[in-house]
């Protein structure tokens, strides 16, 4: 089967749900299912990496080890508790797995939303923890913040609001001729329960992705694959900071930011396998540096963490875009 993954296809024999299915290309990754274990040399040296699967290393509380990875000379050996073993081949262009459980359904979450987006960077891309949505114009906004800052609820307000997902919990960033590219990923986000009844009501169609003690995430289908832009370019990048509800009169409150810190927000939220590598720190910071020499404008974003108050967000959001945008083009 073959998937259009951001800019790349992909050829893997794992349905990969999250990712538009195409029916012809030439693929540049090969993804495969080995029933057997990986073959593991008894001397490596293990690593483990701590933090949330679904948020960068190193910007969260640790809660328990997300996985183990060892190098064998040019390959990465990659080890996910309760999903299984890979092993990266041929400079990251073949992935072997090996699934722990008799059901892909786990195995195809963790490729779509950890593993590919981190392949593409070893390739030297910027993809970042964030979300994508478009607004008028053919435009869009990204959202960078830490898991629980509200952005898969954010873009899919815009999204069931009439605007697009181009991408949740990873977006690929290109400084295109000075240009910044947000690239697509897939319509596929990912809701705790309270956001998914909130925004789709208890006659939902979403899939369970993971379940804890508290809460449960799911993973929801926002439109066809096929009308998703190829990319789109971005008016604004807003970093989230979300604050708990207090009283009715709290304000959405944006703010101008400077690039120094933007330059240093990209850097912490860039997906890696290995965050501690000289050469990963080294590629994560020069990535970082060329799409903030092309973000046309960027913002903090704080507001109250009230469902209610979400159109009230969303206008200020699209308002501070366009008025990015208006300047841009006088300039």
């Amino acid at each position: 089967m073959l998937y259009r993954v951001f800019d790349l296809i992909v050829h893997s024999n794992i349905p990969l749900p999250d990712y538009e299915q195409i029916p012809a290309g030439a693929p540049t990754l090969w993804v495969t299912r080995r029933s057997g274990a990986l073959p593991v040399p008894p001397d490596l040296v293990w690593t483990d990496v701590w933090g949330d699967l679904w948020s960068d290393v190193g910007t969260t509380t640790p809660r328990q080890p997300v996985w183990r990875f060892a190098w064998h000379g040019p390959d990465l050996l990659l080890v996910i508790p309760k999903c299984g073993g890979f092993r990266f081949e041929n400079g990251f262009r073949s992935i072997i797995c090996h699934p722990y459980s008799s059901t892909d359904r786990r195995l195809a979450v963790d490729l779509s939303h950890s593993i590919l987006p981190r392949v593409l960077v070893e390739w030297g891309h910027l993809v970042v923890h964030a979300s994508c949505v478009t607004i008028e114009g053919g435009r869009s906004v990204v959202f960078v913040g830490p898991s629980g800052a509200g952005k898969s609820t954010l873009a899919a307000s815009f999204a069931v609001d009439g605007g697009q997902l181009v991408s949740d919990d990873c977006v690929l960033l290109k400084n295109a001729g000075g240009r910044l590219i947000a690239h697509a990923a897939g319509v596929e986000t990912r809701l705790w329960d309270d956001s998914l009844c909130t925004l789709f009501g208890e006659a939902h169609a979403a899939q369970l992705v993971s379940k804890k003690p508290t809460a449960s995430k799911w993973s929801v289908r926002l439109g066809p694959d096929t009308s998703l832009p190829r990319s789109v370019p971005v008016d604004a990048i807003f970093a989230l900071s979300a604050r708990e509800p207090h009283t009715d009169g709290d304000d959405v409150e944006i703010a101008e930011e400077s690039g120094a810190r933007l330059l240093s927000l990209l850097t912490d939220f860039t997906l890696l396998f290995d965050p501690i590598g000289r050469r990963n720190r080294s590629r994560r910071f020069v990535g970082a540096s060329e799409v903030a020499d092309a973000c046309p404008a960027f913002y903090s974003l704080s507001y109250p963490r009230q469902y209610s108050r979400l159109p009230e967000v969303r206008r200020a959001i699209v308002a501070k875009a366009l008025e990015s945008r208006h300047a841009s083009m006088d300039r």
